[in-house]
């Protein structure tokens, strides 16, 4: 009937599929949210650059309030 709106979040965030980022919802309430960092986030040698940092925060802090 009605499409789940985690899939939709997860279908149409550019966002996360493109700087590899995974929500997976457990639960009502209980979700868990990972990032792989790959090459394109490093700043300097083995460092992941704070703005990529961010925006993770961001996605996380997003998902959360939805």
């Amino acid at each position: 009937m009605f499409d789940n709106p985690i899939e939709i979040y997860k279908r149409i965030n550019r966002f996360a599929q493109e700087n590899g980022m995974e929500l997976n919802v457990k639960t009502l309430g209980e979700s868990h949210y990972e990032m792989t960092v790959l090459e394109k986030h490093i700043s300097s040698p083995n460092v992941c650059h704070g703005g990529v940092v961010a925006g993770f925060m961001d996605s996380v802090l997003g998902s959360a309030a939805l």
